[in-house]
């Protein structure tokens, strides 16, 4: 009988309570996961909707910009420029528009050149030849010659040097405003510099000559 009696109490002592301290642990561990799970809100985490708040937030400037610049509100444009550049959130293609604007609001030519220098200073990115062509492109069509000299003469201080299709673009503009001057002045840099001039500059050059 007392070896029956052992052997129960061995069973039960072995058996049935080896696992209870487990069960503690699964407790704790769902209380953790309790506490540390991040609440849901209408299908997303509350971390994904706050941070896309934020974005949206910062994207809304530009938007408003985009806006007033494509219902031609130039007065509006510059003011959501001038929100965005003293946070160095400004992108090339709203330097673009903000200089049309300046054109459209007839501003200085002193007030052009330090915006298009400032937004190159700040960034550096943008100091190459293709955007700075891009800028050409929208000075040439509203024949903006002062600025053109401007941006043309401040080029070292970036350390971009014009190409083939800059001197193109800049001969054609004085060739059509009759600046024979300039042209030559453009063909003697383009050469000490090394271009090789298009073929469309070559016929023009000799057209003004």
């Amino acid at each position: 009988f007392m070896f029956i009696l052992a052997f129960v109490i061995h069973f039960l002592l072995f058996h049935c309570f080896r696992f209870m301290p487990n069960k503690g642990k699964n407790v704790e561990w769902k209380k953790r996961q309790a506490i540390t799970k991040v609440p849901e809100v209408d299908g997303g985490s509350l971390v994904d909707r706050c941070g896309a708040r934020v974005a949206r937030k910062e994207a809304q400037p530009q938007e408003k910009m985009d806006v007033s610049y494509q219902k031609g509100h130039w007065a509006a444009t510059l003011r959501h420029w001038y929100a965005q550049r003293d946070k160095e959130a400004t992108t090339p293609g709203q330097l673009l528009q903000v200089l049309e604007a300046m054109q459209r609001l007839n501003l200085t030519t002193a007030s052009k050149i330090h915006e298009i220098s400032l937004f190159l200073s700040t960034h550096p990115g943008s100091c190459h030849i293709d955007f700075i062509n891009r800028l050409f492109t929208l000075l040439v069509k509203s024949m903006d010659l002062e600025v053109i000299a401007g941006l043309f003469e401040c080029l070292p201080n970036f350390k971009v040097k014009p190409d083939s299709r800059t001197y193109e673009m800049l001969i054609q503009l004085h060739f059509t405003m009759q600046n024979t001057e300039d042209m030559l002045m453009l063909s003697n840099d383009m050469e000490a510099n090394g271009v090789v001039p298009s073929v469309t500059t070559q016929v023009t050059l000799l057209k003004g000559a």
